[in-house]
């Protein structure tokens, strides 16, 4: 899965500093970078959008990245650009520098992309432990779970549509881009042949505050809903046709033209390892929300 010819690496890491990071270290790199990124667009066809992943936490993940975001937007001005970026978390932190690098970092989050989508590994630990029932989840399942739900979101460009209209039809303004993911159904694999699956139960899963890849709580009246994206893949999307969007955000802000949007694709979800049980449908959810405010405030302090 991973071309080491558009492998980059160093002799020595950030040390958990963004100005290493930025300014020295990943400097030195930085050509290597530009050159990788250049060869593996070249390899496609017909290049549809830009997907960034990220820990903006670390010096690498917060320092290198702002670098080699300037450089993207500056060289794919008129790309779709998605960035999936993990922020930091307190019981799961590992180092004390983590708020300093993410606060550096967010200016490149802020200017270079057209939509950030913010996961925390300690909400996805903690819906490990109460949905899929794991009792000591780490870094593995939790990747994992993410990769499950960057192959949701980005499953429309495999499939030749384009997702270009991602960002402008969650974003009324050019900075209020920032999204919160849920996904859905969660279920443990040991119970694949006890769980019934439907669309309301499905649509109420990846919609309910404790479902969210970062505290929020969107639908009390100080963080309110801003728009969503809402992903169906698998037999439940024939059933879908009609269905009331307008019930789903019933607090969404006033200046936001379409809150909502449904997208649908009748290919399975595909489930990797034996963490999840298969299902025949799925559901992903991207919300902006003002609630990313609080999130932010959380680091800075």
């Amino acid at each position: 899965m991973i071309d080491h010819e558009l492998t980059v690496g160093g002799r020595e890491n950030a040390s958990s500093v963004f100005s290493r990071g930025r300014y020295t270290v990943g400097a030195e790199i930085m050509a290597y970078s530009t050159d990788a990124i250049r060869r593996a667009t070249e390899q496609c066809d017909s290049l549809a959008a830009l997907v960034v992943m990220n820990g903006i936490g670390e010096g690498t993940g917060s320092g290198h990245f702002a670098s080699v975001s300037d450089t993207v937007a500056d060289d794919f001005a008129k790309k779709t650009k998605l960035n999936f970026v993990v922020t930091p978390s307190q019981a799961l932190g590992g180092s004390i520098l983590e708020p300093y690098n993410a606060v550096c970092g967010f200016n490149a989050q802020l200017t270079s992309y057209h939509l950030n989508v913010q996961v925390e590994n300690e909400a996805i630990a903690g819906l490990l432990k109460s949905r899929v029932r794991v009792e000591s989840p780490g870094f593995r399942e939790i990747n994992r779970l993410i990769a499950q739900l960057v192959s949701s979101v980005t499953l429309p460009a495999r499939n030749g549509h384009d997702i270009s209209n991602l960002g402008p039809n969650m974003v009324p303004f050019p900075r209020l881009h920032f999204a919160v993911p849920s996904l859905g159904p969660l279920i443990p694999a040991e119970q694949k042949d006890h769980e019934s699956l439907a669309l309301p139960s499905l649509i109420t899963e990846v919609f309910s505050n404790t479902n969210q890849w970062v505290p929020t709580c969107f639908r009390s009246r100080i963080c309110l809903p801003i728009a969503a994206s809402l992903h169906l893949r698998g037999a439940l999307s024939h059933v879908a046709r009609g269905l009331d969007t307008h019930s789903m955000l019933p607090n969404a802000v006033h200046f936001s033209p379409k809150s909502i949007t449904v997208t649908r694709s009748f290919q399975p979800p595909s489930i990797v390892g034996d963490l999840l049980a298969p299902t025949h449908s799925s559901a992903s959810l991207l919300l902006n929300t003002t609630g990313f405010y609080h999130t932010w405030q959380r680091i800075a302090k």
